[in-house]
């Protein structure tokens, strides 16, 4: 896999330097689904028999209240035949890491209701609710969890997951205009029972700050190894593309003066030098 990577299929993925049993993924969000461009944390374990037994998976990007999925729990589980923890056609000899997380994505789907037991054919009332409230929950959880550090063993991901904001920044915007006129309303799931407290203008603002502080801090030489071969990072190389104008050119200029500034320092300096000589 390392020699293949799954970056045009919006999985990325990481073996741990210092445990080899170890592993991380991010799932990015298909297009078309409840999960646009939203980033879902896994890490797995791989048990002294594998590939004869498959990976423990243990799903990352919840925050305790929203269950994303019904096969992906608040407490971590995931359910999935492949994995041994679902009723379906289990692990093989021929199953493998990429396999398994190509189960995992296909998760993410555009009606995740009916991934419940009973709702396989739900596109009503229930069905609909639960996606809109994924809609925004994508964007105010998942998406935002880069305001924070990510989990230790997801931390070789963060720049590529940076990249991927970058570059859907406006995608996250205009996803959040959905709920416009939802600003201090709440909806309860209509299976799982949670609450979504809507407040799409803090989470604009939000997105808004984790974008300056990313233009400001993060190496666009760390972004650039990601605009090829993906088509979702496949513009990765310049992150502030979809930005207004004046966005573009501030961030161009922060970065170039970043690289640039301490050179011209001492170009001046030696100019300034030469010419008090030449006196």
């Amino acid at each position: 896999m390392s020699r293949d990577p799954m970056y045009s299929q919006g999985i990325f993925h990481h073996f741990d330097d210092a445990n080899s049993h170890k592993a991380s993924a991010c799932i990015v969000g298909p297009c078309g689904t409840p999960y646009e461009k939203g980033f879902y944390l896994f890490d797995f374990t791989f048990p002294n028999s594998y590939p004869a037994l498959p990976p423990r998976a243990r799903f990352l990007s919840g925050d305790g209240r929203v269950r994303f999925n019904p096969n992906l729990y608040v407490d971590g589980k995931v359910c999935l035949s492949i994995l041994g923890t679902w009723q379906g056609p289990g692990w093989t000899p021929l199953s493998t890491f990429r396999t398994t997380l190509v189960s995992i994505q296909s998760l993410l789907c555009a009606h995740p209701l009916q991934n419940e037991p009973g709702h396989e054919e739900d596109i009503g009332a229930a069905c609909k609710l639960y996606s809109a409230i994924l809609r925004y929950e994508n964007i105010a959880v998942s998406v935002l969890q880069l305001e924070k550090p990510l989990p230790e063993i997801c931390s070789p991901l963060q720049p590529m997951l940076c990249a991927v904001f970058l570059s859907n920044f406006d995608l996250y915007l205009n996803a959040l205009r959905e709920f416009a006129s939802c600003e201090g309303c709440v909806d309860r799931c209509p299976i799982y029972w949670f609450k979504t407290y809507y407040s799409p203008m803090s989470v604009s603002i939000r997105l808004e700050r984790l974008r300056n502080t990313l233009l400001e801090n993060v190496s666009f030489s760390e972004l650039e190894g990601f605009s090829e071969p993906t088509p979702i990072t496949d513009h990765l190389a310049e992150p502030a593309a979809h930005m207004p104008e004046g966005d573009r050119c501030f961030g161009y200029c922060a970065a170039m003066m970043r690289r640039w500034g301490l050179l011209i320092f001492f170009m001046i300096f030696n100019l300034v030098i030469l010419f008090f000589m030449s006196k």
